[in-house]
Order: structure tokens, then C-alpha cells, then sequence
């Protein structure tokens, strides 16, 4: 193969001769001749000819001659042409970049669906009902019907647990049942959905309803209305993911 070529360097001058090739606008260094001069070392180094070919260029030469050239009205063709080409390069830049942009914004708002999902995920929601249920039920009622006996002091925990957040001991249990409650009767929801986080990240929320209500009776004094007090396992802040190890159940 590198005799051929070298025997037809040698002898390329015939076309010149016989008019085939100009000697002054023409020459020899065009690309399917060119590959041939890299060849031997392809197929030394890889062994094959495989998509090294004479048709390489072809594709190259639709877009850039063919539909450059059918793109002008064929006077002066080739200012037409560079301009053609100049303009497709510079519209398919653009159009590489708006792409880009789109991808980019895309992107960025999975991530912030993503982030606000998993973030709103790692808490379970609880929902009321805009109106009570029932309306001042006295802290006598709420004890005596509701089984709530321990309403008071618990209540007067949390006001103070949120006055002094570092007190702790006998001194501020006595400091609670100081706290003076400015009322006698409260609303009260006998219902409450909690919208718990999946263990599947995929899956979605698990939606789960409390009822606690006390009997119904009527005139005569006979059960309209069973009570009903969902047992509930409460985490306060010690438990594990999952499982109840840590919990504490309150009825």
C-alpha cells in the first residue's frame, strides 16, 4: 500500500499534464486522499480499517457543501455559503446553550422539590378540624368524662417548661403548681389525623386517625354513643425511627 502511494506521487503530475488538475487553484490535498496516507500506520496500530474509510468525510460534505450551496441563489455562491455556515454555527450555539440552561433549571428544581419533599417528610403533620367539637368543657368535665385527670398539672408543666427551659427537680415541680391557669373550661377536638412519613421514601404519606370522645346519653340516662378513646404511642423526641422503643402510649 505504501508502494501504490508512493508510485502515485511520483506519477500525479500526468494530471496536471492533461488539464485533469490546475496548477495553480488545484492540488492534491484533499481528504480522501489524504487518508490514505494514514493507513498503514491504522492498520498496523489497530488491526483493522474499521471506520477509517473513504466515506468518513462524506457526511461533513452534505452539511457543509450541499445544503450550504442549495441555501444560496448559486451567484457568488461561496460568500454565500461562508455566511450560511456562519450563521448555522452561531444558531446552533444558542441552541446548545439554551438547551444547557433548560437542563440546568430543570435540575435545580428536582433538587428543590426533592429537598422540600424530604424536608417536609421528616415530620408528621397533624390536622384539626377548623371547629371544636365541643365548646367549654370545664376542666371538672374534661377529668371526670375524658379520664383526663392529670390535665392541670400537665398544662402548668408546659408553661413553665417554656419560662425556664433549664429548671429541673423537686424545685420545679413546685414552681409548676404555683402556676395559676386563667380559666376553667376549654375547646375540645374529638378528633385528630396525623399524616406520618412512610418508610418508603417513594410511598406516600401514611395517614392515621385518632377519635376520643366520652359517652353520649340521652334524656333517659341510656348510652346513645359509646365512649372511645384511641390508645396512641407518643415520641418524645427519645424514640427510633421505627419501632416503639421510646414511645410512651397514652390513652
Amino acid at each position: 500500500m505504501e508502494k501504490a502511494l508512493d508510485e502515485f506521487h511520483k506519477n500525479k503530475q500526468i494530471f496536471i499534464a492533461t488539464g485533469a488538475r490546475d496548477v495553480e487553484g488545484d492540488h492534491f490535498n484533499f481528504p480522501k486522499l489524504h487518508f490514505l496516507e494514514h493507513y498503514v500506520y491504522l492498520i498496523r496500530r489497530y488491526g483493522t480499517t474499521d471506520n477509517y474509510n473513504t466515506e468518513a468525510t462524506e457526511r461533513l460534505h452534505i452539511d457543509l457543501v450541499k445544503d450550504a450551496f442549495r441555501a444560496t441563489n448559486h451567484k457568488d455562491h461561496v460568500e454565500q455559503m461562508v455566511r450560511w455556515l456562519s450563521r448555522r454555527e452561531k444558531v446552533n450555539i444558542f441552541d446548545a446553550r439554551v438547551n444547557w440552561a433548560v437542563e440546568q433549571e430543570t435540575e435545580r428544581l428536582d433538587k428543590k422539590k426533592k429537598k422540600k419533599k424530604r424536608k417536609s417528610g421528616r415530620k408528621t403533620r397533624v390536622e384539626l378540624a377548623e371547629q371544636p367539637s365541643t365548646r367549654n368543657v370545664s376542666l371538672t368535665t374534661l377529668s371526670a368524662d375524658y379520664g383526663a385527670t392529670q390535665f392541670t398539672s400537665a398544662l402548668q408543666t408546659f408553661i413553665g417548661t417554656h419560662r425556664s427551659p433549664t429548671r429541673s427537680g423537686y424545685t420545679a415541680q413546685l414552681s409548676d403548681a404555683s402556676i395559676r391557669i386563667p380559666f376553667h373550661s376549654v375547646d375540645v377536638w374529638h378528633r385528630i389525623k396525623f399524616h406520618s412519613p412512610s418508610i418508603q421514601t417513594t410511598a406516600p404519606d401514611t395517614d392515621d386517625i385518632m377519635d376520643a370522645f366520652p359517652a353520649r346519653y340521652n334524656k333517659a340516662r341510656r348510652v346513645i354513643q359509646h365512649a372511645r378513646f384511641d390508645t396512641v404511642f407518643v415520641n418524645g423526641g427519645a424514640a427510633e425511627k421505627t419501632g416503639i422503643k421510646g414511645t410512651r402510649a397514652s390513652f
